[in-house]
């Protein structure tokens, strides 16, 4: 994604917003801009031009910016990386001091990583107020504040936004950050906000029993939810108790001492009269439910429903890990239950969408990803044997991978017992890593529907793909695949990035060998030699199209949209015109264009 200027981009009429803003700012995905947005745009800047800021002052804004994982968005945001940050909220209608203040504070704690100086305003276009905001609240200021920030920003970012956006700087886990969780130094997403809101209200409505589930595929959040609605409730002064169906980490041992009002312990511990235990609680938390046994589930649901407690279960099917759990479906037998309700989270903010793609090609081949995706995050390496295995294990470690390892048999011997166990599958349930790494060897194959298939696990309880699958889940940014001695499997999972990346080099080859650089160049030479004799607008407008049609076609990766969206505007310039010269030159440019780009 390209920075824009917002100056050139506010000279335009509002019909064509939508085009124009896409085609300044090549972003990969549509922007539909909202009318109410480009209008206080264009209010704002008429107002800074009307207290002489410079022109040059309104470049390299990045304008509706997401970071994708969260769904969170920025209307304006202009940086000079490790210096500072400008980030600017439009707002058609006064929505209120503490609406506003509540947004900036949020946008400062997903900017702070940026720069030690992030500077937060929202401009109201109704009441052409501005708000900034500090550490003692927003305050209205005057527009030459903001003014005073913008000349600040000499030398500021032009593109590319999106890398500065790592999934560490922003998404937390109770486990692996247990400091950062207990201090509040996090945000829930809009869906977990909602959610939240929906389960807290209900259960602290009255006293009567509820039970209740959160599921959802892993990456979604469900664990950082879960825990969150646990430390609403405690705050309140009432007794919970989380069990985790699963080894306890370090994560939990440290929230145990920390957190107030909040018991944590291990669903075996419900075994024999262990249901005592759950007395001392009126809320009853279960955390990776789908894994618990009947026996344990029975105990929770007889204590609840005898004595009108709330439970909240949280669950993923999918990562049941062994034939037993898949058999038990936990899960199923929760919708059996009379009264009890499923909050479902869609919203995938963990993983990157590039290894949530590869994983899903890689367990089925015949999930082929739709569009391009960057794999270059994700490695696939082969070894000889497991000398050449443990030194690339090694030398990962040093890049600061987790090498995660699958859960060996107590009694029976497999190849898996010759790698590092530090991190098994069984001990890494609800945590997540920054960079992981894992070995498939010849306990793996694909089968003849081209899905992923595991040998017998030395426990047969166990399931290989389940636990590759809970393995490659807990990575967040990168991905390392280590194949050992599987040469079969090796080419297969390999094939994945080259026919991704044969799709990048298509695009790129067809391009540039029906592209005339030196053509497009004399078609471009003779519209802008024209353009001096145009309104001062319509010249620019015309000028920045043509320029960023050039610069898609020249890419590697074409976007077609971006072109078409680009022709379109100019087809939409033309019957502006007066001068049939340059009405000629426009056509012969777009003719040729769309020869070369859209067959």
């Amino acid at each position: 994604m390209k920075a824009i200027n917002i100056y050139t981009y506010s000279r335009i009429q509002e019909d064509m917003a939508t085009e124009y803003e896409n085609i300044l700012s090549q972003r990969s995905k549509k922007l539909n801009v909202k009318v109410q947005e480009f209008v206080a745009i264009k209010t704002l800047v008429d107002l800074l031009l009307d207290i002489d800021i410079e022109t040059k002052h309104f470049e390299n804004f990045f304008a509706s910016f997401t970071i994708e994982q969260i769904g969170k968005e920025f209307d304006l945001i202009k940086l000079d990386k490790g210096k500072l940050v400008l980030n600017i909220e439009l707002k058609s209608e006064d929505v209120g001091v503490d609406v506003i203040q509540n947004q900036l504070e949020k946008n400062r704690y997903y900017l702070k990583h940026l720069a030690p100086d992030v500077r937060l305003y929202t401009f109201v276009e109704s009441t052409k107020e501005l708000y900034k905001y500090t550490s003692k609240g927003v305050k209205i200021v005057e527009l030459e504040d903001l003014k005073d920030t913008m000349e600040l920003l000499q030398k500021s970012l032009g593109e590319n936004i999106e890398s500065l956006f790592q999934a560490n700087n922003y998404l937390i886990s109770p486990l692996n950050t247990p400091s950062k969780f207990m201090t509040g130094d996090y945000f829930l997403t809009n869906q977990q906000h909602d959610i939240k809101k929906k389960i807290v209200d209900l259960i602290l409505l009255d006293d009567k029993e509820h039970i209740l589930g959160i599921t959802g595929k892993a990456g979604t959040g469900k664990t950082l939810l879960l825990y969150d609605i646990i430390k609403t409730v405690a705050e309140q002064g009432l007794k919970c108790c989380l069990i985790h169906s699963g080894i306890l980490c370090n994560g939990h041992k440290t929230l145990n001492t920390q957190w107030e009002n909040v018991n944590i312990f291990s669903a075996k511990e419900l075994n024999g009269d262990g249901a005592e235990r759950l007395k001392k609680y009126q809320y009853i938390f279960v955390d990776e439910s789908q894994r618990i046994y009947i026996s344990a589930f029975k105990k929770i649901l007889e204590e609840v429903i005898s004595e009108s407690k709330t439970v909240i279960f949280a669950y993923d099917y999918v990562q049941s890990l062994s034939k037993a759990e898949v058999n038990r479906n936990i899960p199923a037998k929760l919708k059996e239950v009379d009264g009890f309700i499923e909050y479902m989270l869609s919203d995938k903010i963990r993983t990157s969408k590039e290894i949530a793609s590869f994983t899903r090609t890689m367990m089925n081949l015949n999930n082929r990803a739709r569009g391009y995706m960057d794999y270059s995050d994700i490695d696939v390496l082969f070894a000889n044997n497991t000398e050449e295995a443990m030194q690339l294990i090694d030398l990962y470690n040093e890049k600061g991978y987790t090498f995660i390892s699958y859960t060996q048999s107590m009694y029976y011997s497999n190849s898996i017992d010759l790698y590092p166990n530090t991190y098994d599958t069984h001990h890494v349930i609800g945590q997540e890593y920054d960079k992981v790494m894992i070995m498939m060897d010849e306990n793996f194959r694909y089968d003849r529907e081209r899905r992923i298939q595991g040998k017998e696990h030395p426990n047969p309880d166990l399931l290989f793909y389940k636990l590759l699958y809970q393995a490659i889940s807990r990575a967040r940014e990168k991905l390392c695949v280590l194949v050992v001695e599987n040469y079969k499997l090796f080419s297969a999972i390999l094939n994945i990035k080259f026919d991704m990346l044969s799709r990048y080099q298509y695009k790129e080859n067809r391009t540039n060998v029906t592209l005339s650089v030196k053509k497009l160049n004399r078609f471009t030479k003779q519209i802008k030699d024209k353009l001096p004799g145009l309104e001062k607008n319509d010249a620019i407008t015309i000028s920045e199209t043509v320029d960023m049609i050039n610069d898609e076609l020249m890419g590697a990766e074409l976007k077609k949209k971006v072109v078409r969206n680009g022709l379109k505007l100019l087809n939409l310039m033309q019957e502006k015109l007066e001068c049939e010269e340059i009405y000629e030159l426009i056509s012969n440019y777009c003719e040729y264009v769309e020869a070369i780009s859209i067959p």
